[in-house]
């Protein structure tokens, strides 16, 4: 399962790197600071997504949908993480605000469900990947405090948490951020 998710976040990831780069799209940071963002203090460090790479996504397949936050630190592709936050749901519920907490066995026809997936590189190399292990302890969630659920709306929202690497390393998330308008792919 965890390689799935690997595949798809690296799509995700790849998708969102051709997009952001579109000379159609292109957008002055300095003039719109609080668009386009993500942060997360990450085991104590400072991380900040890369302004060019962040984007929020609505991706459909059968009968479910997935809004989808993905982020690159800036340092990458030498050092950092990338990040991808996901809140699965039944196609055609609509995602409102609220707190969205990871579930072990999520029925995401039935309810709304959250993960994260985050891969670390050092040297240019994958070197893990992490995700919500549940346990008793697990506590990862993802809250959106505003909304306009559509394509070329926005999300703007927290997630904090740990999640545990294959490496068996935990990491602590705290006072993650994020303010993305919505494309599509």
């Amino acid at each position: 399962m965890k390689h799935s998710k690997t595949k798809f976040f690296l799509l995700i990831l790849i998708f969102g790197h051709f997009i952001s780069c579109s000379s159609n799209d292109v957008q002055d940071e300095e003039n719109n600071n609080s668009n386009n963002t993500v942060t997360a203090t990450i085991n104590g460090s400072a991380f900040k997504g890369s302004f060019d790479v962040n984007l929020a996504t609505i991706l459909q397949g059968g009968t479910t949908e997935t809004l989808t936050i993905t982020a690159s630190h800036e340092d990458l592709p030498d050092n950092g993480f990338s990040i991808s936050l996901l809140i699965y749901h039944r196609k055609g519920d609509i995602l409102n605000e609220g707190i969205y907490t990871y579930k072990k066995d999520c029925e995401f026809l039935s309810e709304f469900c959250s993960d994260i997936m985050m891969l670390k590189y050092e040297n240019q190399n994958f070197t893990d990947q992490c995700a919500p292990v549940y346990n008793e302890n697990t506590e990862f969630q993802i809250g959106i405090t505003s909304i306009d659920y559509k394509i070329g709306g926005h999300v703007i929202g927290d997630f904090s948490g740990v999640i545990s690497c294959d490496s068996g390393e935990d990491v602590k998330i705290e006072n993650g951020k994020f303010n993305l308008e919505i494309i599509k792919l």
